[in-house]
C-alpha cells in the first residue's frame, strides 16, 4: 500500500513540474520584446563636450556627433557647446559650463524631460507637441514647459533664470528640498518677459511668480545674441512672429555699440523694420543713432526693397576645427558661418582633407561634420569645404590624424 501511494505521489509531482514547464514556456514565448532603446543625436560644435552614458561613472570626451539616450549625462567645459537634435525637429543648445541630464526622451522628441543641473541653454521646439506630449526644462527650483516655442533657461548659483523668446512658457516654481511644485507659485511668459527664482526665497513664495521685461543684463549675454543670430539664417517662416520681432529689435536696441551683432542681424534680415513697435521695447531716446527708426543703417548692409522675403545668403566662410587633432575614423566638426541657405538649402558640395574627399554632413548654418577615412596617414592636414559654386575654403595644417 505504502508503495501505491508514493507511486502516486510521485506520478503527480511529475504532472505538476510539466504543467509549470510548459506555464514557463509558454510566458516567456509570449512575453512582448522590448521596445527598442530611442537615441538622438548630441552634435559637439565647440571645444570639450562629455558624455556619462547610464553604468558608467565617469564622464568621457566625445567628438562629432554622438548618440545619446535617455539617462545620459551631458557636459560642456568653459568653451564647450553643443546641439542635440530631436528627430521632430526640436533643438536644445547647450552652451559653455553647462550640466545637463536627459530625464525622458521619447516619441521623436514629443516628450522630453531634461534636467539642467548647471548652465544655459538655449530651447527651440519647433513644432507644436500634441495632447499627452511635453517638453520641460527642470531645475533645482523651477520647471518650465512648453507645446512649441523658443526661450532660454540658465541655472547658476541656486538661481533660475527663464526667458521668453517666442511663444509662451508656463513657468512654475517647485521646493529645492521636497522636489514638488509650490501651489500658486505659477506663471506663463511670453516673447520679451522672463522668470528669476532664488532657491533661498523658496519656498516661502507661495504665491502667483512676478514677471519682468528681459533685462538689459541678459539682453547683453552673448549666450542670448549668438542664438539670436543663429535663429535669423533659418527660414523665414520660423521668424515672423509680431512678439518676436519686437524682441529682437530689442535686443538690437540694447547692443548698439556692438556693430557687428547689428549688422550681422540686419543682414540675415531678420529685423523687418515694418515690424509694428511694442511699448514694451520702445527704444530709450538716448540710444546710438545706428539703431534710429528714422536712420537707415550703413548701405552695405541695408536690404534691398527688390529683395525676395526670404533671408540673404550668407558667403560661406571656415573658422576653427573641432577636435584639432583626432584618430582615423572619427568625425570632425568644422565651424564657420554660411554653410546653409535657410533651413535645408546647403551652400556646401564638397569636403577634403588635402584634396583628398571624405564624407560630410552640413548640421545647421554654423556647423559640417566630416569623416576621417579609416585609410589615411597619420600627420598634419589642410581642411578644404567646397562652396556650391566652386569655392575652395581652406583652413591650413587644421588637422593633426594620429
Amino acid at each position: 500500500m505504502k508503495k501505491i501511494l508514493l507511486f502516486l505521489l510521485v506520478g503527480v509531482a511529475a504532472v505538476i513540474a510539466f504543467r509549470v514547464y510548459r506555464t514557463s514556456n509558454s510566458i516567456t514565448l509570449q512575453s512582448p520584446t522590448p521596445s527598442p532603446i530611442t537615441t538622438f543625436t548630441l552634435a559637439v560644435l565647440n571645444t570639450t563636450v562629455s558624455v556619462k552614458s547610464i553604468g558608467e561613472s565617469e564622464f568621457r570626451v566625445v567628438s562629432g556627433q554622438v548618440e545619446v539616450q535617455e539617462g545620459d549625462e551631458i557636459q560642456t567645459d568653459t568653451r564647450g557647446r553643443a546641439k542635440l537634435l530631436y528627430p521632430n525637429g526640436t533643438i536644445t543648445t547647450l552652451e559653455a559650463d553647462t550640466h545637463l541630464k536627459i530625464e525622458a526622451l521619447q516619441n521623436d522628441g514629443d516628450r522630453s524631460r531634461l534636467t539642467l543641473l548647471l548652465g544655459s541653454i538655449w530651447s527651440k521646439v519647433s513644432n507644436i507637441l500634441g495632447t499627452g506630449d511635453y517638453y520641460e526644462i527642470e531645475t533645482e527650483n523651477t520647471v518650465a514647459s512648453v507645446r512649441g516655442t523658443v526661450f532660454a533657461t540658465e541655472f547658476r548659483n541656486r538661481r533660475s533664470r527663464v526667458v521668453g523668446i517666442e511663444g509662451r512658457v508656463r513657468t512654475q516654481a517647485r521646493d529645492p528640498i521636497k522636489k514638488q511644485l509650490i501651489e500658486g507659485a505659477a506663471t506663463d511668459i511670453t516673447s520679451g518677459e522672463e522668470i528669476s527664482i532664488d532657491s533661498q526665497q523658496l519656498p516661502k513664495v507661495q504665491r502667483e511668480l512676478v514677471k519682468t521685461s528681459v533685462s538689459t543684463e541678459n539682453l547683453r549675454t552673448q549666450f542670448i545674441k549668438r542664438n539670436i543670430e543663429d535663429l535669423s539664417r533659418e527660414d523665414v517662416k520660423d521668424i515672423k512672429e509680431e512678439h518676436f520681432q519686437n524682441f529682437v529689435k530689442r535686443v538690437r536696441d540694447v547692443n548698439a555699440e556692438d556693430r557687428k551683432f547689428v549688422e550681422t542681424i540686419i543682414e540675415h534680415r531678420l529685423i523687418l523694420e515694418s515690424a509694428p513697435s511694442s511699448p514694451s521695447v520702445t527704444p530709450s531716446p538716448t540710444r546710438s543713432p545706428l539703431t534710429s527708426p528714422t536712420v537707415s543703417p550703413s548701405p552695405k548692409v541695408t536690404p534691398s526693397p527688390t529683395l525676395s522675403p526670404s533671408p540673404l545668403t550668407i558667403k560661406p566662410t571656415i573658422k576653427s576645427v573641432s577636435p584639432k587633432t583626432t584618430t582615423r575614423g572619427n568625425t570632425i566638426a568644422v565651424n564657420g558661418d554660411g554653410f546653409m541657405a535657410g533651413r535645408n538649402v546647403p551652400q556646401i558640395k564638397g569636403a577634403s582633407l588635402n584634396k583628398k574627399s571624405v564624407p560630410f554632413a552640413v548640421i545647421d548654418s554654423l556647423t559640417l561634420f566630416a569623416d576621417v577615412p579609416t585609410d589615411v596617414v597619420p600627420g598634419t592636414y589642410d581642411v578644404e569645404v567646397t562652396t556650391i559654386t566652386g569655392e575652395v575654403l581652406i583652413l591650413p595644417q587644421a588637422l593633426i590624424v594620429q
